[in-house]
């Protein structure tokens, strides 16, 4: 499987650098991927100050560039807790509802929120976790427990970081180290849509 490590060059175009030094720009065609994705949000306190607004945004863009795909798209989020917004579904209208709907306060119990987008995707398959964070866990061996646990289901783990997540310890969550990365709240959106073609590097 050939992974890249995701970037936005100096035109604002994303792209993915892979450890060969080879660059690909970041396709405009979706090939079928089928199969299911969480978009995971961290909703606490500290993603106020437009992150949260940035994170609706890119969630949103990110589900137009999957759908075609024929992957289905769910929606969670969590701070003290996690909740559930919507199953993985195939239906654009319902899924931005669910993003829209987003509330920000709390604290960063990122373990549920993997717990519950592990237990959400059920049978898809493949199956992937877009995890969104701007903090450290509540509790970092729980959370790296809930990730081994969707790991065990074959569950692919991609993580973002704004501002001032530890991109460390996003890199023990994710699948592999080059699927997670930290990137700056205005260039959230930007990267949450390009996100959705790291998938398409599955199987290659």
């Amino acid at each position: 499987m050939s992974r890249g490590e995701l970037y936005i060059d100096g035109r604002g175009e994303a792209q993915l650098l892979l450890s060969d030094g080879k660059k690909i720009p970041l396709a405009q065609k979706r090939p079928a991927i089928g199969g299911g994705v969480v978009l995971l949000i961290d909703c606490s306190s500290s993603m106020r100050v437009g992150k949260i607004d940035e994170a609706k945004e890119g969630a949103v863009a990110f589900t137009k560039r999957v759908l075609p795909t024929g992957a289905s798209v769910g929606v969670a989020s969590f701070e003290s807790t996690a909740e559930l917004l919507v199953e993985p579904v195939r239906d654009f209208a319902v899924i931005s509802a669910a993003v829209a709907a987003i509330e920000i306060g709390g604290s960063t119990n990122m373990a549920d929120g993997i717990t519950l987008a592990n237990g959400i995707l059920g049978e898809h398959n493949p199956r992937t976790i877009v995890l969104v964070t701007d903090g450290q866990p509540d509790d970092g061996e729980k959370a790296l427990e809930a990730a081994d646990n969707a790991r065990i289901r074959d569950i692919d783990i991609i993580c973002i970081g704004v501002d001032g997540a530890d991109l460390e310890f996003l890199r023990l969550i994710a699948t592999v180290q080059d699927m997670a990365m930290h990137v700056s709240a205005a260039n959230l959106q930007k990267t949450l849509e390009a996100s959705a073609d790291m998938l398409l590097l599955k199987g290659k």
